[in-house]
């Protein structure tokens, strides 16, 4: 029988083991944290600065930049991030300045009354600053309303500073342009915007788009916001078909939709993952096949054609939504380093299989997700001498379609990225460095899918900081170690010299023998306003061709992501810090690291952060004991250090490493009461 001290340690080992996990067997080659400046010594930052406000005024004669902007150690800038709480009340409205003043009814003017009484607290006769001036009978309408209710409607200046807050109750920010898109980000007046385009800028939604509809019933749901009170539940606002700046598709948390309406979309293919549902028949299409003889597919009823003629169409004549998918193999004479690309209205992607091991994501050249007018993504590869297997994908999301390949006349890379008939030329059997051989085969789907009812708001209501207001995308940057981390916003207004800001580190970092080798970093990045031409690249060598790269992924995308080199999972940034990990290549003796960036304002904010080189695979260690019973011994077996306690509250005591496991204890082995666990070692 065994000893009642020893059953209740076993007892106890199970139930005390703590869970812990550990990464072992990985040897950290290099690190940089930016814990302490290192310009000098460890790297050289070329374009460097910090400009606060003050600054970027009186040297940059800059007004439009609404937050510091600068590349430099986070320790070195006021604020690193977008200001979260609003800076006052702030409304968002689907409108238009050229909406029909004759269509727009008693029921909606009713809600824009309730709008101005909210913004101005119920202010009998208020001072409204309308920026632009207005310009079309959309403006006006309200502009007559309000100074039929008494109000004082002032035109904005918006070659002078604005108005002190304290002489203005109210700003209406009109659909009819305007110079600044933050004019009024930070600016401590309410505010109501129809101005889609400047919606990120002004920091109170995403983009909005324009579009050309009729509005139908807009509904007005019970959510107790003074805006709706005595508005009816559902009403037409505006006759017959008109122009709307709409909201964006992300609006801050804690906002108020006040109203909304729907309208019938058609199906549509919006990304890569929608496109590559298609092909796998989860959304329902029709397909067709045929045969091109040049990399250049149009929709022949709709076609958006690049910079090249000689549209083919794609088979089946397809219309609105639709992916292509064509294969084909191209051939390179001479081994080297070629510029490909690929244009796409709306997206798709480019794979080569230089491998020769079967086309996979891991054969990604490059990649256009997201929606957008006709647009290029171009890439320097590579290329053994030889014939190579391609894989062409192309989706429209609907209207316009069309896509083409693209090649360099000349090898040797780095040929400009906007593309024209000089430097580039569509892949076909007489192009120059990357050749068709034979003709495309080409897949089309023309998607079936029913259209779909959305439900769009009509007007946002955002409430003053004092009522917890915050504004799209604020907040400082967060989960970084350490103290520092380094940061860049708006690259492009200072240092004009320099119109790419980079680091790169002094000495190569010596890799020579090592196995597994990974580059990580942490990173994180706002997501507001980010354009296709705004990067985050890390070079592993005085090349042209980053390891890493994040971009918008499209122009309607405002966030960076990935996709151009890990197009099968893409990594998302946002304002806190996360751990990007890549592959090195195998055999490299050294890596001369380098980051380069450019953005273009200063709500476009990048940020990294402890920058590892390793060797050696990951072991993730899980403490753990086992308890079993054979014959009338026990036996203990455990991962980890194990320790015992007189106490189930410490203090701790080790006992043995998993080198002295598994012990065996016979019926004779008398041991204290005591409590055990597994730790990490």
């Amino acid at each position: 029988m065994y000893p009642p001290a020893w059953v209740l340690l076993i007892t106890l080992l199970l139930g005390v083991t703590e869970i812990q996990t550990a990464l072992q067997s990985q040897e950290i080659l290099f690190q940089e944290t930016f814990e302490t400046d290192g310009d000098g010594s460890r790297y050289r930052v070329e374009g460097g600065a910090v400009y606060e406000i003050d600054r970027i005024t009186s040297e940059l004669g800059l007004a439009d930049q609404q937050g510091p902007i600068y590349w430099s150690r986070s320790s070195d800038v006021s604020f690193v991030g977008v200001p979260a709480p609003t800076p006052e009340k702030r409304a968002i409205m689907a409108w238009h300045h050229t909406i029909v003043a004759d269509d727009v009814s008693e029921d909606f003017l009713k809600l824009f009354d309730n709008v101005v009484d909210w913004m101005t607290g119920g202010k009998a006769k208020a001072t409204i600053l309308f920026s632009p001036a207005p310009s079309g009978e959309g403006d006006f309408v309200l502009v007559d309303r309000l100074e039929a209710n008494g109000h004082t409607v002032i035109d904005d200046d918006e070659s002078s500073d604005l108005p002190d807050p304290a002489s203005v109750d109210a700003v209406i920010k009109s659909s009819s342009g305007g110079s600044n898109p933050s004019r009024f980000a930070i600016y401590e007046v309410p505010l109501l915007s129809y101005r889609s385009t400047d919606h990120d800028d002004m920091l109170i939604s995403s983009i909005g788009t324009t579009v050309t509809a009729e509005l139908g019933q807009v509904s007005v749901p019970e959510t107790g916001h003074p805006i709706a009170k005595g508005i009816r539940s559902s009403a037409e606002f505006v006759a017959n078909a008109q122009s709307f700046d709409l909201i964006g598709d992300i609006i801050p948390g804690g906002a108020t939709v006040v109203a909304s309406f729907s309208q019938v979309t058609p199906a549509s293919v919006d990304d890569l993952e929608e496109a590559q549902m298609v092909i796998d028949g989860d959304i329902p299409s029709n397909r067709s096949t045929g045969q091109i003889s040049e990399a250049d597919l149009v929709s022949s009823g709709n076609p958006a054609s690049g910079v090249f003629g000689g549209d083919f169409a794609a088979p089946g004549d397809p219309k609105g939504a639709l992916v292509t998918v064509a294969t084909g193999k191209v051939k390179v004479s001479t081994a080297g380093i070629v510029s490909v690309g690929m244009g796409a209205d709306d997206g798709g992607y480019l794979r080569i299989d230089l491998d020769g091991n079967g086309i996979s994501a891991s054969d990604q050249v490059v990649a256009l997700d997201g929606t957008g007018a006709f647009r290029y993504g171009t890439a320097d590869v590579d290329f053994p001498a030889g014939t190579f297997d391609f894989e062409w994908l192309a989706y429209n999301a609907g209207g316009a379609f069309g896509s083409e390949l693209i090649t360099s006349f000349t090898a040797g890379g780095g040929t400009p990225s906007a593309v024209d008939d000089w430097e580039w030329e569509p892949i076909s059997p007489i192009s120059s460095t990357v050749t068709l051989v034979g003709s495309i085969a080409v897949t089309t789907y023309t998607v079936t899918a029913a259209p779909e009812e959305k439900t769009i708001p009509f007007l946002v209501a955002i409430e003053a900081p004092e009522d917890g207001g915050s504004v799209f995308g604020g907040g400082q940057f967060g989960g970084y170690e350490g103290d520092v981390f380094f940061a860049g916003s708006a690259l492009n207004k200072f240092e004009s010299g320099v119109s790419t800001k980079s680091i790169t580190w002094n000495a190569p970092i010596d890799v020579s023998g090592k196995e597994n080798l990974k580059l990580t970093v942490a990173l994180a990045a706002t997501f507001l306003d980010f354009e296709t031409s705004d990067f985050l690249n890390f070079y592993i060598d005085d090349g042209n061709n980053p390891l890493i790269s994040f971009s918008a992924p499209s122009g309607n995308d405002k966030f960076f992501n990935d996709q151009g080199t890990n197009g099968e999972n893409p990594t998302r940034l946002d304002l806190n810090f996360q751990d990007v990990t890549y592959d090195l290549p195998d055999g490299l003796s050294e890596i001369r690291l380098r980051v380069e960036s450019v953005t273009t304002w200063w709500n476009e904010i990048v940020g990294m952060d402890n920058l590892r080189i390793t060797s050696g695979a990951f072991e993730i260690i899980v403490p753990e004991v086992h308890i079993r019973r054979e014959g009338e011994n026990i036996v203990v077996e455990w991962k980890g250090m194990l320790q015992s306690a007189t106490d189930i509250r410490g203090p701790w005591q080790d006992f043995a490493d998993d080198s002295q496991s598994p012990i065996i204890l016979g019926p004779g082995d008398q041991l204290p009461l005591q409590f055990g666990r597994s730790i990490l070692p």
